[in-house]
């Protein structure tokens, strides 16, 4: 057993080691999060839904959830950092064309991690702040990435609508 979890190699098509940990079960045959088979939670859950259990260690009940998506929505107002949206736009415009949007993603949260509130803080209660702050910035930056990709303008964000509209109208 190592500091993550359990070791084992999985054959999925290639030889990546995949690791157990508080968050994930890797069963022969199945995956789970937080004791949720991920099947199940593809079948039943909303992303909203499993993004909460992942931080949480539990599927919200629908006060939380509607808690939860508030917080999300007001993480993601362009008026609570449009010091940081600005250089974001620029920095998204100069990226070259054909960067794969999973290391513009990468690169955003890097960025992005610079004017954290709380930079010296590690504390749990720290760690949620950042992800939710990072959660509710990641629509402006793939709707401003895509915008570049098409050459239209990008949409502003808005908080009135669920993480996943926006980015589905993106």
């Amino acid at each position: 057993m190592t500091e993550h979890g359990d070791r084992r190699r999985v054959e999925v098509g290639h030889d990546d080691t995949v690791t157990d940990s508080a968050i994930a079960d890797w069963g022969e045959r199945s995956v789970s999060y937080r004791g949720y088979d991920v099947l199940d939670l593809v079948r039943e859950s909303t992303f909203t839904e499993v993004v909460y259990l992942l931080l949480y260690g539990d599927l919200p009940e629908e006060i939380f959830l509607a808690d939860f998506r508030a917080v999300l929505a007001a993480a993601s107002d362009g008026n609570d950092w449009s010091d940081e949206s600005a250089w974001m736009s620029d920095l998204l415009d100069r990226l070259p064309l054909n960067v794969p949007l999973t290391e513009i993603l990468r690169t955003s949260v890097s960025a992005l991690a610079h004017f954290d509130p709380q930079p010296s803080d590690r504390s749990e209660d720290a760690d949620l702040a950042r992800t939710v702050r990072l959660l509710g910035r990641m629509p402006m930056v793939l709707g401003s990435r895509l915008a570049v990709i098409r050459g239209e303008e990008p949409i502003d964000p808005d908080p009135e609508r669920s993480f996943p509209a926006q980015l589905a109208e993106q």
